[in-house]
């Protein structure tokens, strides 16, 4: 503001219109009354920036410049095997100009941590390190009062370091905002509780609830209430309604076919017909070892299941899919390959949906770590795991905690934890 009335005279223009009226609302702290948008700040912002950096050729004089090993990156980007939890397939370094938010959110998280390795000077690298550390602590479920402060020191480090690197004139709005982020989410919460992505995703549910240009808000308000209310009356009136009209039903509702062979036990849905074959002797030894009780001889199995609105995949499953839902982390922290599911039934009759995985035999190394100035940055969610997995074990779908962004060598494999299942692109 200073700055602003000094330059009022001479008639340069720096961005900033005046003071806002909101400065003079009582108690309200126009700084911390504010929340930050990561969407726009981080990925929109502060990712795609630093990659125009990095890979535009009006750039190619400066020390961090790459874009001349495009070719070699989208290589190296072409062989992850993100989860189902992010939509949209990584794409090629060159085609950036139409990446979405969660392209960028991927590219910054995921990708970019493997693939600048080696290829962007390591003090560009190191610095930028800091800044993914950061941000995906941020995005995860639970952060301690700890991982606050380090995310804090590496935001403030990345910033105070930013003019240095790369010059005042790359100073912009979205890099200083990354000062208030710990802020942010110390007053209201992880990043994603309140980023844009939950109310992007709505509007095209919401295009689809109107036509024309006449009265749009209201045909919206009426459309979306008479959805709700058909929505209420069929839970009503489909309860005891035969298998096939409630599936007509939620046909209509949902707006797409619905799947014809789904079974449900104890909150897991099992895809597919299903193999009813009898448990082999280890087999059945791992089942009744972890239920604690006999089980009858014969079972189902599965190869793709769906629990707590995650999708899990057997490696067995028929389909080569360029994702990868097999590899997952189990409640105690190690990394398990699911090898099928399958529904099986005590002598008393009771059901249960096991899921049946090897555990990776060498626990998961730290691939990246860097220094830089004081700060040293560790980025725990990459991780590097053998190819090896132990023998078969049983598990309860629950036991599923978390899945990764997959991406494999000779002979290792490298993982990134996802921050959160909560968010969706």
């Amino acid at each position: 503001m200073i700055k602003y009335q000094r330059n009022v005279g001479t008639g340069e223009n720096f961005g900033v219109k005046g003071p806002t009226p909101l400065s003079s609302l009582p108690f309200f702290d126009i700084v911390s009354g504010f929340i930050v948008d990561s969407m726009h700040c981080i990925d929109l912002g502060v990712m795609r920036q630093l990659s125009t950096l990095w890979f535009d050729s009006s750039f190619h004089k400066e020390p961090w410049y790459i874009g001349t090993r495009a070719n070699e990156i989208d290589r190296k980007i072409e062989q992850f095997q993100p989860p189902s939890n992010i939509t949209r397939m990584p794409r090629s370094i060159l085609t950036r100009a139409y990446w979405k938010a969660s392209e960028w959110r991927a590219f910054l998280l995921f990708y970019a941590p493997i693939v600048l390795k080696s290829v962007l000077p390591r003090r560009f690298f190191e610095h930028f390190l800091l800044l993914c550390q950061a941000v995906y602590a941020l995005q995860t479920t639970c952060i301690t009062q700890l991982e606050l402060f380090y995310a804090s020191q590496h935001l403030n480090e990345f910033v105070l370091n930013f003019e240095t690197l790369y010059g005042r004139p790359h100073m912009t709005y979205n890099v200083h905002i990354l000062l208030h982020l710990s802020d942010s989410v110390r007053n209201w919460g992880p990043l994603w509780c309140y980023s844009a992505y939950s109310f992007e995703g709505c509007n095209g549910f919401l295009l689809k609830l109107y036509n024309g240009t006449q009265s749009v808000p209201l045909q919206i308000v009426t459309s979306f209430l008479l959805l709700k209310e058909v929505e209420s009356m069929g839970k009503v009136l489909m309860q005891n309604a035969h298998p096939r009209v409630q599936q007509l039903f939620d046909t209509v509702v949902d707006g797409f076919n619905a799947t014809k062979h789904v079974r449900r036990v104890n909150g897991t849905v099992f895809f597919g017909h299903g193999c009813s074959r009898a448990l082999d002797l280890y087999e059945k030894d791992a089942v009744e070892q972890f239920l604690e009780n006999p089980v009858k001889d014969q079972a189902i199995f599965y190869h793709k299941a769906v629990y707590n609105s995650q999708i899990f995949l057997s490696i067995n499953y028929r389909r080569k899919l360029k994702r990868d839902n097999t590899l997952v982390r189990r409640s105690d922290g190690s990394v398990c390959q699911i090898v099928g599911f399958a529904k099986v039934e005590s002598h008393t009759g009771c059901e249960h949906a096991l899921c049946l995985v090897r555990k990776c035999v060498s626990k998961p190394r730290l691939f990246l770590q860097g220094y830089f100035g004081e700060s040293r940055c560790q980025i725990k969610h990459v991780m590097s795991i053998s190819s090896e997995f132990a023998e078969l074990t049983v598990l309860d779908l629950s036991q599923l905690s978390d899945k990764f962004v997959v991406y494999r060598q000779e002979n290792s494999c490298l993982v990134c934890l996802l921050p959160n299942s909560l968010e969706r692109d």
